[in-house]
């Protein structure tokens, strides 16, 4: 376990997540497949989830941490947040390195992926083509590991700012990741 562990410290990971009822096993073991056919570099693929039943073996399976907000708010819309946790980078979880790609789990993957891992920066996200270049599409961000590990800590203490911004889901991302930085001056 340890060998395996330092020998991914140099690859790139795939992440995503499978919560609820609505997706089955399958799109997550389709996503892998998929990987597995389109990017051709070094990779970890895990899977944040509330039931591995089902997932093919070679998928790494955790638990999705806890939004922890307060009792009685929804967490659907903030669930990829998680993303951010400091605990995915600590030992016994994930424990995430390097580049690391989100990709909802209902995507099509129909070519090469590399280049998602050659293009340089700690944050990014596809641009959402439906809205234009103003704003991105959470089903695909990458980042790198440990980076903003204050996301979290500033949505939960600006929750309601955040939750009447009228703004959809990837907004969300985009806003607590991309202008991170801005909005705690680092």
């Amino acid at each position: 376990l340890e060998f395996r562990r330092v020998l991914f410290r140099s690859m790139a990971t795939i992440l995503c997540m499978k919560w609820g009822k609505k997706y089955g096993p399958e799109y997550v073991n389709r996503l892998r497949s998929m990987v597995r056919r389109h990017l051709t570099i070094p990779h970890r693929f895990v899977c944040l989830t509330d039931d591995r039943t089902g997932l093919d073996a070679g998928i790494e399976t955790f638990p999705i941490p806890s939004l922890e907000l307060p009792p009685g708010s929804p967490e659907r819309g903030w669930t990829k947040l998680v993303s951010f946790s400091p605990a995915l980078t600590a030992p016994g979880g994930p424990e995430l390195k390097g580049d690391v790609l989100f990709l909802d789990i209902d995507i099509v993957v129909v070519g090469n992926m590399d280049a998602f891992f050659r293009q340089p920066g700690d944050f990014l996200i596809i641009r959402d083509w439906q809205k234009g270049h103003y704003t991105g599409n959470s089903s695909v961000y990458r980042w790198r590991a440990g980076t903003y590990p204050d996301v979290l800590e500033y949505f939960r203490a600006n929750l309601d700012a955040v939750r009447n911004a009228r703004i959809d889901e990837a907004e969300k991302v985009l806003i607590l990741g991309e202008n991170l930085a801005a909005l705690l001056g680092i």
